[in-house]
């Protein structure tokens, strides 16, 4: 921000990055929300329980009664599919009143089919020092029962503008935007500035500057050089210079 203010080029700060699997609030202990891994969803499965407001704990809840959401509906991807797929889902599912845990804002992330089929010294070799920060911040182990994650907002992705050319938005065009802006303060309006041209303009045409000359060099008693004397009035040359054009 302290380069845009100095006439830098800033484009895109409403576009934010969204990190679908973050752990959600779990109490007042927790300052912020914490960014887990994205790997966890490659042995992970994504559900939510199938009755809007089923508050029962994950392992009261039979496998009929699971919604694997991602699965149903990106059968091809399934729990793979992209961060904000992922994150536009699990929003919708909080909103339809299918979000788990107290607060409701979180979905469940599974490990129980890949720790029986891969054991769990693999899954530990794995995501063990994620497993151990999970259960540190929720004293709940991943283990036995699903991780619950929402998503959280992860970075902003506006920035300074670039260019394909050297410096074609860096320090030197900012620069020069800046000595403009500066320029432009400093400087009357256009129409005021023309208005003195214009007056410049006409002390300065040779008929005028030639008139004046003869009116100076005059003899002492002409009349041309104090006008006329004697009759209360002064009376001036006709201009001869042309017409300064019309605005």
């Amino acid at each position: 921000m302290a380069c845009a203010q100095r006439g830098a080029l800033f484009a895109n700060p409403c576009f934010t990055q969204i990190h679908p699997t973050c752990i959600p609030v779990s109490g007042e202990h927790q300052s912020k929300l914490t960014l887990m891994s994205e790997s966890l969803r490659n042995d992970g499965r994504v559900w939510v329980p199938k009755k809007k407001g089923d508050t029962r704990p994950p392992e009261q809840i039979p496998e009929e009664e699971r919604d694997y959401y991602l699965e149903r509906k990106y059968p091809s991807f399934g729990n793979l599919v992209p961060r904000d797929v992922a994150s536009r889902n699990a929003k919708q599912m909080a909103d339809d009143g299918r979000g788990v845990g107290d607060s409701g804002l979180a979905v469940y992330l599974d490990f129980k089919d890949a720790i029986a089929r891969l054991g769990p010294e693999v899954i530990k070799e794995k995501y063990g020092n994620l497993f151990h920060m999970y259960k540190k911040i929720t004293d709940e182990d991943p283990y036995k029962v699903p991780m619950r994650i929402y998503p959280a907002i992860h970075y902003t992705m506006g920035g300074l503008w670039g260019g394909l050319q050297p410096d074609e938005h860096g320090a030197g065009a900012a620069r020069a935007r800046r000595s403009e802006l500066l320029r432009s303060r400093r400087e009357p309006p256009r129409r005021e500035r023309a208005d003195a041209g214009a007056r410049r303009r006409l002390l300065r045409h040779p008929v005028h500057d030639q008139r004046l000359s003869r009116e100076h060099a005059a003899p002492e008693g002409d009349d041309r050089s104090r006008g006329v004397q004697g009759s209360g009035e002064l009376r001036a040359e006709p201009d001869q210079s042309p017409a300064l054009d019309q605005r």
